[in-house]
């Protein structure tokens, strides 16, 4: 048995280690304790001028306006962020008639890819050749040219007159994650 003054040590050395517990589970992040992150609230966003759907992981902002430098050519933007390291976005650009190519290739879309990371200081990690609704595009997995943990999902279609830009962009593995994989399968382009 414990004497009196050994039990009053064995009991503080219990609390100290029970606030230690207490203090860790309150300050560890969440991934880390197993708590599992906030649900999305995916919804559908849906554009019969631009001939799109795709699910949100929340309502996005949108943003429209002319493109400096391409007379005529207007863009809009949907865009949804969570906290400083995630953002979904769609941008489409709508051309006049015939300032698109009719049949983009992937050279053509090798550009676009190499201009959209050379534009979001990236670099681009794998590209291929996709195609979307019948139209052919290109998805590419791009990485911080600086070497920080950020990384992007892209994918790229041209329909008509009109350039489709689907990105994706987080910290982690988020070109691989269910929520940038079901944004990206989730786009489609409409029928007439």
């Amino acid at each position: 048995m414990l004497g009196s003054a050994a039990r009053v040590e064995w009991a503080n050395r219990m609390r100290r280690i029970a606030l230690v517990v207490l203090v860790a589970l309150l300050v560890l992040p969440a991934s880390w304790t197993g708590t599992a992150a906030a649900p999305r609230h995916w919804q559908e966003v849906r554009s019969t001028a631009d001939r799109f759907t795709v699910q949100f992981p929340g309502r996005p902002e949108l943003a429209t306006g002319a493109v400096s430098g391409k007379a005529g050519a207007v863009q809009r933007r949907w865009r949804f962020t969570i906290g400083a390291n995630e953002s979904y976005q769609v941008v489409v650009v709508s051309y006049p008639p015939g300032s698109l190519p009719a049949a983009p290739d992937m050279t053509f879309y090798g550009r676009l890819v190499g201009a959209y990371a050379h534009g979001s200081q990236s670099r681009v990690r794998a590209q291929h050749a996709t195609t979307i609704g019948g139209h052919p595009g290109a998805e590419a997995i791009l990485d911080d040219a600086a070497g920080a943990d950020f990384h992007q999902l892209l994918l790229i279609v041209v329909a008509g007159h009109r350039l489709y830009t689907v990105v994706s962009a987080g910290s982690g593995r988020h070109e691989a994650s269910a929520d940038a994989l079901k944004f990206r399968n989730s786009f489609r382009l409409l029928k007439r």
